[in-house]
């Protein structure tokens, strides 16, 4: 037997005092981005409402025709409705009704934050 002391050594408690900051940042990321992403959650959807909510707003006071109507939440977003033509020509001509493709964008001051995409129907003008 040699003449060592029990307990540990400087080297020894620094790596566990190492392990142990380390493992401490972690758990702090790991749940200190709950907040963070529980507010992303909230925007997201503040966002998928407004846009299923001007979504049906289209062909009601959104009129259904090509071009794009812009406007604006009382959260704040921005919303954009895009309406084009759906079909070639000669299919658009050969059906009863009028189909657009209907897109909203939701807005806020960085860029897009979600859109929605759908197909709409519209009656035939007399005489087309």
């Amino acid at each position: 037997m040699t003449g060592r002391a029990d307990g540990f050594t400087l080297v020894e408690m620094l790596v566990a005092f190492a392990i142990l900051a380390t493992a401490s940042a972690v758990l702090l990321q790991v749940f200190g981005g709950g907040p963070r992403a529980a507010g992303q959650a909230r925007s997201l959807r503040h966002a998928t409402l407004l846009a299923e909510s001007v979504l049906e707003r289209v062909g009601g006071d959104i009129l259904l025709a090509p071009g794009t109507v812009e406007g604006r939440g009382v959260d704040g977003l921005r919303w954009q409705v895009t309406q084009a033509p759906h079909g070639t020509e000669a299919e658009r001509l050969a059906w009863p009704v009028d189909p657009y493709r209907v897109r909203v964008a939701v807005l806020d001051g960085s860029g897009e934050v979600l859109s929605l995409s759908t197909l709409r129907l519209a009656a035939r003008e007399p005489g087309r």
